[in-house]
């Protein structure tokens, strides 16, 4: 008599679940509209303002810039959304001091 072997599943190895890890900063506020004013965090104590104004007026349209350092935050004010965008997409993540990255994303609007 043939005896028939039965498959027996092996154990497989865990395959690792975890996301692929960018090094940027996740944004807190995320599911707030474009518009052209951004709210900057992350901001590391020993930056100035000069040195602010002078990183978010690199991309053009640069109306304001409104810091806040004893809360490690400002606002920065464009022209339109559009430039507003152009200068979230290229300053989020930047880093401005060695490894420290400041996190960008659009400020809330005053409810009217």
């Amino acid at each position: 008599k043939r005896q028939t072997q039965q498959h027996v599943p092996q154990p497989q190895p865990k395959r690792q679940t975890q996301q692929r890890r960018t090094n940027q900063p996740k944004p807190k506020r995320q599911n707030l509209p474009p518009n052209s004013k951004l709210f900057v965090e992350s901001i590391p104590s020993s930056i100035t303002e000069k040195q602010l104004v002078d990183l978010f007026s690199k991309p053009a349209g640069m109306v304001q810039l409104r810091y806040v350092p004893q809360k490690n935050c400002a606002f920065v004010e464009y022209d339109n959304i559009a430039k507003a965008t152009i200068a979230k997409d290229t300053l989020h993540g930047f880093p401005i001091v060695s490894n420290q990255m400041i996190s960008i994303s659009y400020a809330a609007q005053a409810k009217s």
